[in-house]
């Protein structure tokens, strides 16, 4: 069970929001899928926080070379706390990426809020600008690191059409 913490969490909305009345019934199922989720990860931060300020004094966040000061790979608006690895310190920050524009980096926000997810794809759709939607993924506290940096594996297919010759059995013997 630790691949769970290093596999994001990941959706795809469309439209102006869950109540938009042109959705599908797949999109408007995966819109419900990604406010469940939403609301689940913010209620375990909450409770991470609230535990956390009642059982352990407040520490200082770990930078990039295990001293103060915040950076190197804390998610944003977290001053780098993060990346400490104590519990108490999980955020419910998602990534949102225009579908058509996903592995480009253009375009990329940072919402922590559900009203901040609905005004960024709705401001999206009505303007037109993204209609393929978002690609929306909650943003990994503690990250597979190999070396102390992150990577990505990608892996690419090439499915090429296979004909065998008529009449040609393709057994040895002749």
């Amino acid at each position: 069970q630790i691949m769970p913490e290093y596999v994001p969490v990941t959706f795809h909305v469309v439209g102006i929001g869950p109540e938009d009345p042109e959705l599908s019934d797949l999109q408007r199922e995966e819109w419900s899928a990604f406010q469940a989720s939403f609301e689940l990860h913010a209620e375990k931060a909450a409770e991470a926080s609230r535990a956390t300020s009642t059982s352990t004094p407040s520490l200082p966040p770990i930078g990039p070379a295990g001293g103060g000061g915040g950076g190197g790979g804390s998610a944003p608006g977290t001053g780098g706390a993060s990346r400490s690895g104590r519990p108490g310190h999980m955020t419910n920050v998602w990534i949102l990426k225009p579908a058509s524009l996903a592995n480009r980096g253009n375009g990329i926000q940072v919402a922590s809020e559900w009203p901040q997810v609905e005004a960024i794809v709705r401001e999206g759709s009505l303007q037109r600008r993204n209609r393929a939607g978002y690609i929306v993924q909650k943003y990994i506290e503690r990250p597979l690191l190999v070396h102390g940096r992150k990577f990505d594996i990608r892996c690419f297919l090439l499915l090429a059409p296979f004909r065998p010759k008529a009449g040609g059995g393709g057994g040895g013997g002749g």
